[in-house]
């Protein structure tokens, strides 16, 4: 669902690495980079020698016993995807290499294969500096994130100029500054939404851990005329102004008049995608845009929309500035009789299985959020609810107002403090956030008023807490007090506001009253390698979700039981 053509690669690169040598792959990316920066690397057929001796350059000045170990991240990354080894036109795979499924020396490795090759899509985006450049950013931000030998990289690489020259090199505070917001996620428009990048916010592979029945998965496919669309939107039978399309807007004049010309011209349209609720109602997820403006134009009351004048024509020029009263009879009827094929998943299907299929097919060219998508597979009080709270002074104070409500950033973090707090930690059984989060906005929309206060209440009892102990740092990564304030990270939040709100009045307490101590120990704790990576590497894995919330829980019963 992500929009960044690398996410997977990246993605793959922070969560496979050895302990013992997490800048492998980061420094032998970057290496490569560089190299082509410099006009030195040819993606079709890769020098492979060269890289490592970039690598070793590069990390002889600091780590001269591994300078020679370049060849293990080469060929790790090709099972990340990036390249591919081959001879002879065919491809070397671990499978050649025996019991150990990789080669045990540089000297195994270079004798099998005759072509290095990067893959595509990777080899199209390598070949534009930008794109490149992207990439490289994405190497420095998990060397920035990580353990004191990362970090020292992360300085030493971060102006490549500077790269063999140590007293130049930038302090850490100033690489946490300036990278900061590329460890941020960004709305439709760039900017920064206020949370940090979530390694499980996204589907990253065609693995399903728990396969769904087929049978569970019921689609039609109905072809429908604009007359009739528009219909059911003017009885409410369909949402065109949703929460989440609402807060994106309209195309601009130009795209709208556009998407008319082509129904003029008798151009098909791309297929729309629709939830039927309950009550038989469509919510549609995919196509809001395009049934927007055909509403705008030929019925815009039903939208409380101004008239769409056609401008910017391509071909049909002699409509320019025309509404739809200003077409022929024949144009109108040639309008509202066109058939667009809407893909409907009906009502009876799991949720869970309608956010994997939306998730699959969700993307056009404004793809939903993850929670935007939640939000539209599963209807109930619970939606007002999330928006209340994400709006609660409470909320505001804590966050210190940074997180963009654009994306349903700030409900999505209320969603899993309910999510953790009202189902328990100890009910998350497999690797699946997405699916656990559904499950608690059902929860949610079932919850009777007492439940739904004595929830509320907890909820803004731990953003108190946490807005007193650490006022506006609650819920970010912070390795010193020096360090540049990152954005939110949602798997502190749900370990930080849970654990604050299960603990006793007094408790919560002693924490305000100890508060520059709590700061200390926390600090110490996002220097801990298995809390960071519980809190930025795939967090949604069963292991790691125990590990945050135990750790935190600890820490606060660390300084509650201290004299």
């Amino acid at each position: 669902m992500t929009n960044d053509p690398w996410a997977l690669l990246v993605s793959s690169i922070r969560r496979r690495r050895a302990p013992e040598a997490r800048f492998f792959k980061p420094v032998c990316v970057i290496a490569a980079i560089d190299l082509s920066n410099e006009g030195l690397l040819d993606p079709a057929r890769v020098n492979a020698d060269a890289i490592l001796s970039r690598f070793h350059a590069y990390v002889k000045l600091s780590f001269r016993a591994r300078a020679e170990m370049g060849w293990k991240p080469l060929w790790h990354l090709s099972n990340d995807g990036l390249w591919t080894f081959s001879n002879d036109d065919i491809d070397i795979t671990r499978d050649d290499f025996g019991a150990d499924r990789t080669p045990g020396t540089k000297a195994i490795l270079f004798n099998r294969f005759d072509l290095l090759t990067i893959n595509e899509p990777y080899r199209t985006l390598w070949l534009d500096t930008e794109h490149r450049q992207a990439l490289r950013r994405a190497m420095l931000v998990i060397l920035a994130n990580d353990d004191e030998g990362c970090r020292l990289f992360a300085r030493q690489l971060f102006q490549p100029e500077l790269a063999m020259q140590r007293k130049e090199w930038p302090s850490e505070a100033e690489i946490m500054e300036e990278l900061r917001l590329f460890r941020e996620q960004l709305d439709l428009f760039g900017e920064g939404t206020g949370v940090e990048i979530d390694d499980a916010s996204a589907l990253e592979s065609d693995h399903i851990e728990q396969p769904f029945d087929p049978e569970a998965i019921d689609v039609a496919t109905r072809t429908v005329t604009v007359d009739l669309l528009l219909s059911r939107v003017s009885n409410e039978r369909i949402d065109l102004m949703p929460d989440f399309q609402r807060r994106v807007g309209l195309w601009d004049q130009k795209r709208q008049s556009r998407l008319i010309e082509s129904l003029l011209l008798r151009i098909p349209l791309p297929v729309l995608y629709a939830a039927e609720d309950e009550d038989e109602r469509w919510e549609i997820v995919d196509g809001i845009q395009r049934l927007s403006t055909i509403a705008r134009f030929v019925r815009p009351d039903s939208i409380n929309s101004q008239p769409l004048l056609l401008s910017d024509l391509q071909y049909l020029e002699a409509y320019e500035g025309k509404s739809f009263n200003d077409l022929s009879e024949k144009l109108k009827t040639r309008l509202k009789e066109t058939e667009l094929v809407v893909h409907l998943i009906r009502k009876g299907t799991p949720p869970e299985v309608k956010f994997n299929v939306f998730a699959r097919i969700n993307s056009g060219g404004i793809a939903l959020s993850p929670q935007e998508l939640r939000h539209a597979i599963t209807p109930g009080a619970g939606r007002g609810l999330l928006a209340k709270w994400a709006s609660s002074e409470e909320f505001l104070k804590a966050t210190d107002r940074s997180v963009r409500p654009i994306r349903m950033d700030d409900r999505e973090l209320v969603l899993r403090f309910v999510a953790f707090y009202s189902l328990g930690v100890s009910s998350y059984k497999r690797a699946d956030m997405d699916g656990f989060l559904i499950q608690a906005m059902r929860s949610l929309n079932r919850l009777e008023a007492p439940d739904t206060e004595r929830l509320q209440s907890a909820f803004g009892r731990a953003m108190l807490v946490a807005y007193l102990i650490f006022e506006g740092e609650a819920f970010r990564k912070r390795l010193s007090p020096e360090a540049a304030r990152m954005p939110i990270n949602k798997a502190l939040f749900e370990a930080v506001s849970v654990n604050l709100a299960k603990l006793a009045e007094h408790e919560g307490s002693l924490l305000v009253e100890r508060r520059t101590r709590v700061h200390i120990e926390f600090m110490a704790l996002c220097a801990d390698r298995q809390f960071e990576a519980a809190i930025s590497q795939g967090t949604s894995d069963v292991a790691k979700v125990n590990r945050r919330f135990d750790m935190v829980a600890e820490m606060f019963q660390k300084v509650v039981s201290s004299a």
